[in-house]
């Protein structure tokens, strides 16, 4: 071997040399380079996919979460609970229950929803209400009990035409129970274009899209129109097995990567599909002119591929840095713009966008715990000032026991009965002006109170209906009856120069909660007024301020608005304070409140 190499010429050995340590390894080099790059890319690229597909997938799942959130409450409705249970024999029933329910419940949804398309009630037992069509939602309801899954209650079935426009069809079981079979469904359709904004503006390189399936196989979403409401073949559809992933798929112009993501709340496939051009660009033309350079003039070659190599890997290997860093969390990292290459620029862009949503998501975040802290600092600050309003209970009780003693004794029975009532009531403001306790405990202190009223006015008179084997286990919190009456006493009586002379008190359970009601005959308040209140007291958010603009809601003391901030803070938003009717016959003021069995036993 070595006496051969001898016998070549300078030049052959030229050659050899640069073929074996230059052409040869440049190549090997080269093609490792573009495979290693090729991966980088395509690892990078499905990195991108998937966080783009994923936050469609957490968007849509968001959304179809808040909508059975928003129409959840319709399921417990007197109106809905009535309906379902009439026979279609009872015309008149129908027709009268079903307009309250176009009136009262079903604009709730339709008005602050303006996506919805139609909101229909279909009864197991024949009665159908519907805010578009009667006759279409009677003919889908076998179809769609059919597709509900019996261990869901909410759920998104098919893609239907609504007005002539594309809808998606999600249905709610209304079902009894003390009974297996539901008895009913509540329809909801929604536009299918405004479902689009929640991906409509996202990019999928140049000529990448999105398109979604569900889980029977039906395109609920796809760029071409046409393709909306077909039906997959059996063999398309065993591609997308498990909850998500990707694979390279053959096309005219080359490769495509295509990513899937499975909602386990819709059962939706969200699929990206993306040309492998767009996210290689012309890696491989740079390879083929990199060799033909280097067979003309190697150190030209070398230098040329060797300069291409790192302007490729460097903003990759940039990239993947930052996304290290952001894993680690640094959220404050941003890639660079790169005017080379439009598919690393693109990629780079889209990381930008990816941790400027993060961060703006963990604003959002911070905020609503700073507000919660700011809310529990307030309810705080509220109890402070009880405190701090408070005098010596041992001085009360002592001067109270003398002026009983001394009533006794003077036989002043009425003066007895005030000073020993009045004793019971600081006794019971101390000790349980805060914190939950049984709601029995809070009556037996409203009447005590309204005996010493009572006292005052021989006129008085006071209506006692409350069930108390129900208000037994029933849970409230401490001085949250007495606002509420005195706020009767100066708002429905004082203020309109009317003297105090009847207050009923009434209690009873309704849907497995306990509802005591405040009804005075005063001369109650403006309808507008009243709609402030309500609606103040009805926002999910605790907010003390727009209670304080209504005007009404503060009334001195503890107030009917803190009555209402402290039980929805005790309870939940479920809870709280409502002015179920008030006119120039009066006021009832209603509050709702957890039965033990569904909270704490105190």
């Amino acid at each position: 071997m070595v006496a051969k190499m001898r016998e070549l010429s300078l030049k052959t050995k030229l050659i050899v040399f640069i073929c074996l340590f230059f052409c040869i390894p440049f190549l090997m080099i080269s093609i490792n380079w573009q495979q290693r790059s090729s991966r980088s890319i395509e690892r990078i690229a499905v990195d991108y996919d998937k966080l783009l597909v994923g936050q469609i997938q957490d968007r849509l799942d968001t959304y179809f979460k808040d909508l059975a959130n928003v129409i959840s409450p319709l399921l417990v409705h007197p109106l809905v609970n009535q309906f379902i249970y009439l026979q279609p024999g009872d015309k008149y029933g129908i027709f009268s229950v079903g307009q309250q329910l176009q009136r009262e419940v079903f604009p709730n949804v339709l008005f602050f929803r303006s996506e919805v398309a139609s909101l229909s009630l279909v009864s197991s037992l024949g009665p159908v209400i519907s805010s578009v069509s009667e006759l279409d939602a009677a003919g889908r309801y076998p179809s769609i009990v059919d597709k509900l899954a019996s261990d869901r209650s909410f759920q998104v079935l098919n893609v239907t035409q609504v007005n002539g426009r594309p809808t998606i069809t999600a249905a709610q079981r209304i079902a009894d129970r003390t009974l297996i079979e539901p008895q009913g469904v509540l329809v909801v359709d929604i536009y299918l274009d405004e479902l689009t904004r929640f991906f409509g503006d996202m990019q999928l390189g140049q000529s990448g899209y999105i398109w979604i399936f569900g889980s029977d196989g039906e395109v609920i979403f796809h760029t071409d129109r046409g393709r909306i409401g077909r039906v997959l073949e059996p063999e398309a559809r065993a591609r997308f097995i498990g909850e998500g992933g990707y694979y390279l798929q053959d096309a005219k112009d080359g490769k495509k990567l295509v990513y899937f993501s499975r909602s386990a709340l819709t059962g939706w496939n969200v699929v990206s599909e993306v040309p492998i051009r767009e996210l290689s660009g012309d890696l491989l033309g740079l390879r083929n002119a990199s060799a033909l350079f280097m067979l003309l003039l190697v150190a030209l070659a070398l230098l040329a591929g060797g300069g291409a190599s790192l302007s490729v890997t460097s903003p990759l290997l940039k990239l993947q840095r930052l996304m290290k860093r952001a894993e680690s969390g640094d959220l404050n990292v941003a890639a660079p713009r790169n005017a080379l290459y439009v598919e690393i620029d693109s990629l780079n862009q889209g990381f930008n966008r990816m941790m400027a949503e993060l961060r703006r998501l963990i604003e959002v975040e911070h905020r609503a715990e700073l507000r919660e802290k700011e809310m529990q600092l307030q309810q705080k600050e509220s109890m402070l000032r009880m405190m701090q309003s408070q005098i010596n209970p041992h001085f009360l009780y002592n001067t109270l026991e003398v002026i009983n003693s001394n009533a006794i004794v003077a036989k002043a029975w009425p003066i007895s009965r005030m000073a020993t009532a009045l004793a019971r009531i600081f006794r019971y403001s101390v000790n349980h002006a805060g914190g939950q306790i049984a709601l029995r405990q809070e009556l037996e202190h409203i009447r005590t109170y309204l005996s010493i009223h009572a006292e005052r006015n021989p006129d008085f008179t006071l209506i006692w209906e409350v069930d108390e084997s129900k208000a037994e286990h029933a849970l409230a919190v401490g001085m949250i009856l007495q606002p509420i009456v005195e706020n009767a006493f100066i708002h429905g009586y004082d203020r309109h120069k009317e003297s105090p002379d009847f207050i009923a008190i009434r209690g009873n359970e309704k849907e497995s909660d306990y509802v005591v009601s405040i009804v005075d005959r005063g001369g109650g308040m403006d309808p507008a007024v009243m709609g402030k209140i309500n609606d103040a007291f009805g926002r999910t958010e605790i907010d003390i301020e727009p209670a304080r603009a209504s005007g009404e809601a503060a009334s001195g003391g503890i107030g009917i608005w803190n009555v209402h901030q402290r039980i929805r803070l005790t309870f939940g938003a479920d809870y709280g304070v409502r002015v179920a009717r008030s006119d120039s016959n009066g006021t009832t003021v209603e509050i709702r409140l957890p039965m033990a069995s569904r909270g704490e036993q105190t």
